[in-house]
């Protein structure tokens, strides 16, 4: 699963590269720190009430200079999201390297904000399976589209693939290795899946990483590698 490979992969980062690392997951299991990480261990309370109150003074702030129907602190996943990234940012020592789990889909998640112009960003997709399916969508298609989203180079484009329709047949994965002239992004992020997910699945990531990633390549993982 997306939260076990997170921590994997924020222990080999921090063991075996020696870096200082900053990670959020979802959910905890007994404290709500332990979502947010700084080298595998859970941040401090005043840490973690440090970032919620700088965040919801400056958002509350925001408010009263503001005519706005809109709530003025987001939801619980979001808050958490902005208080994590606002930790990563300020930690002393700095943070070397983000490891961030995605909530339920990717695409309209809050952990989604990041541009990949000028950041070195790894996107993994692990097994896709029938998951929050009232949210994300009933076929495996639907939902590798809603992970797909991750892809995305430039965060809230048009750029954006078709999103799959029920029973509509999808079309055979093309060959990642090839170019296409005049989509290929040149940043020096990289995308990952998995290869045991469906052929249908990977067929839409591919198209998600030809469009949204501006032609960046598919990198499939295989068993064993």
């Amino acid at each position: 699963g997306k939260g076990s490979t997170a921590c994997f992969c924020e222990s080999i980062l921090r063991r075996r590269y020696g870096l200082q690392t900053g990670m959020f997951t979802s959910p905890h299991l007994v404290d709500i720190r332990e979502r947010i990480r700084i080298n595998g261990k859970p941040v401090s309370k005043s840490v973690f009430a440090e970032a919620y109150f700088r965040i919801r003074d400056q958002l509350e702030e925001f408010r009263d200079q503001q005519s706005s129907d809109l709530p003025t602190l987001p939801g619980y996943f979001r808050m958490l999201t902005l208080m994590a990234i606002y930790v990563f940012a300020k930690y002393d020592p700095s943070i070397d390297v983000i490891v961030l789990e995605v909530g339920m889909g990717g695409r309209y998640d809050a952990t989604n904000i990041f541009d990949m112009d000028h950041r070195n960003i790894v996107c993994g997709i692990t097994l896709l399976d029938l998951d929050h399916t009232h949210i994300l969508g009933s076929e495996l298609e639907q939902i590798a589209w809603e992970k797909g989203g991750i892809l995305q180079v430039h965060k809230g484009s048009n750029n954006t693939s078709k999103r799959p329709i029920k029973n509509e047949p999808v079309g055979t994965p093309v060959d990642s290795s090839q170019d296409e002239e005049g989509l290929r992004f040149t940043g020096t992020n990289r995308f990952f899946s998995i290869g045991t997910n469906a052929a249908s699945a990977l067929s839409v990531l591919y198209e998600c990483a030809k469009i949204e990633g501006l032609g960046q390549k598919l990198n499939i993982v295989h068993e064993g590698h």
